[in-house]
């Protein structure tokens, strides 16, 4: 289980599909001087420190907040990457920068952070299950069948939002 995106030359012979698609949101000291709205544009936080994972280049969260802030016109300066959802938000509780996080973290009251949806663009992160696209062990195939069931039951109209049908990643 992994977040996109995924280069891919890692992606040779598997498949993919969408667990889940999330919204994401900034977290701000609550002491920023955009913190008293309810919403920022990303662009107007291009001169911001930013705080971000330790993912290797070109894959999940690190990857994707660069590409949102390259698409918003300007290139992030991460001053302090963690692994840790929880340190990241805990850094910007004590001001050390900013940070692009899932909407569902919002829910951390933790004291000194303030999360404001992001205005005029998509900004989602996907969690996706990766497997060998021809899985010959039937334990495997029957935990990926009921992961199928499950994301379809959860989600409205029977699907994902992006796709809850096996794709291949290359697409």
């Amino acid at each position: 289980i992994v977040r996109k995106p995924i280069p891919v030359q890692l992606l040779e012979g598997l498949e993919s599909f969408t667990l889940s698609s999330q919204q994401l949101v900034a977290a701000l000291p609550i002491k920023h001087p955009l913190s008293g709205f309810d919403s920022v544009k990303l662009q107007d936080l291009a001169n911001d420190s930013f705080l971000g994972f330790s993912d290797p280049d070109g894959i999940g969260m690190h990857q994707a907040v660069l590409d949102l802030c390259r698409q918003a016109g300007f290139e992030p300066r991460f001053t302090q990457r963690t692994q840790n959802l929880t340190t990241l938000i805990s850094f910007v509780s004590a001001g050390f920068g900013v940070g692009l996080v899932v909407d569902v973290v919002s829910h951390l009251q933790i004291p000194g952070v303030r999360y404001l949806s992001l205005e005029n663009m998509e900004a989602t992160s996907n969690l996706i299950l990766v497997h060998r696209r021809f899985e010959r062990s039937a334990a495997v195939q029957t935990l990926l069948t009921k992961i199928h069931e499950l994301v379809r039951q959860k989600t409205p109209n029977g699907g994902n939002r992006s796709s809850s049908r096996r794709s291949s990643l290359r697409q």
